[in-house]
C-alpha cells in the first residue's frame, strides 16, 4: 500500500523550471559567450542546489576565482529575481487537484534543491502549507532527506513514491528503491533517456489514478 508521496517542486507542483533558468542567465549575463553552457548545466543538473551549481559555474565554465563570499552574493541576487515569478508560477496541471485529493489519505512532502527558508517562503505564498506533512529544501542533499523521512516515519520503501523531473530526484529514490514517477517535460527528455524510469507523466492528472491502480495491484 502507498503511504507516502514525495515530491520535487519546480517542474512538479509548480510550471518553476524556467524561472530558474532565466535567473542564472541574469546573474551570468555579463558573460553572454557561455549563456547556452550556462543554461544547458542548470538543465542538466535539476535539483542541485543553487550554490553547488554557482560554484561549479564559476569554476567550471568561466573559469574564475571565487570565495564563499562571492558565491553567496550570486545566490542572494539568484533569489531575489527568482522568488516572485516562481509564486506567481502557474501549476503544473493537475497538481493542484492531486494534492488536495491526497490530503488525510496520504504522507506527502516536499524535497527541493531550492534552500530551505525560501522554500517555505514560496509554500507560504501560495496557501499551500496545509498540503504538505512536511517542505524541505537544501542544503540537506535529497538523497540524504529521502532517507531521513523513510526512517522518521516508519516508511518501507515500497510504501512511497518518489514525483520528480530531476536527475537528484531518480537517484534520491534509486538509492532507496522507491518507485519513480517522472514528470516529463521538453527540456528534461534527453536527460533521462536511456534511464530506468518507473512511470512517466507529462502532467500530474494521472497521479491519482495510478496511485489507485498500485493500491489494487497490492
Amino acid at each position: 500500500m502507498i503511504k507516502a508521496l514525495i515530491f520535487d517542486f519546480d517542474g512538479v507542483i509548480l510550471e518553476s523550471v524556467d524561472v530558474k533558468g532565466w535567473a542564472f542567465q541574469k546573474i551570468f549575463e555579463d558573460y553572454p559567450q557561455r549563456q547556452e553552457q550556462i543554461l544547458a548545466y542548470h538543465y542538466e543538473h535539476g535539483g542541485l542546489p543553487r550554490s553547488d551549481k554557482i560554484r561549479h559555474i564559476l569554476k567550471e565554465i568561466l573559469k574564475l576565482s571565487y570565495d564563499d563570499a562571492m558565491v553567496a552574493q550570486y545566490c542572494g541576487r539568484f533569489g531575489e529575481l527568482v522568488f516572485k515569478r516562481v509564486v506567481g508560477s502557474p501549476f503544473v496541471p493537475g497538481a493542484r487537484e492531486a494534492l488536495e485529493a491526497f490530503q488525510g489519505r496520504f504522507l506527502t512532502f516536499v524535497v527541493s534543491g531550492t534552500p530551505h527558508e525560501e522554500m517555505d517562503r514560496v509554500v507560504d505564498a501560495r496557501g499551500l502549507r496545509s498540503c504538505f506533512s512536511a517542505v524541505y529544501g537544501s542544503p540537506v542533499m535529497k538523497d540524504e532527506r529521502t532517507g531521513m523521512i523513510l526512517a522518521e516515519h516508519g516508511l518501507a520503501p515500497q510504501e512511497v513514491l518518489w514525483v520528480g523531473d530531476a536527475t537528484s530526484d531518480l537517484r534520491a529514490a534509486a538509492k532507496y528503491g522507491i518507485h519513480f514517477v517522472l514528470r516529463s517535460w521538453p527540456g528534461n527528455e534527453g536527460v533521462f533517456r536511456g534511464a530506468k524510469i518507473d512511470f512517466r507523466m507529462d502532467d500530474l492528472t494521472g497521479l491519482p489514478s495510478l496511485i489507485q491502480r498500485l493500491q489494487e495491484k497490492k
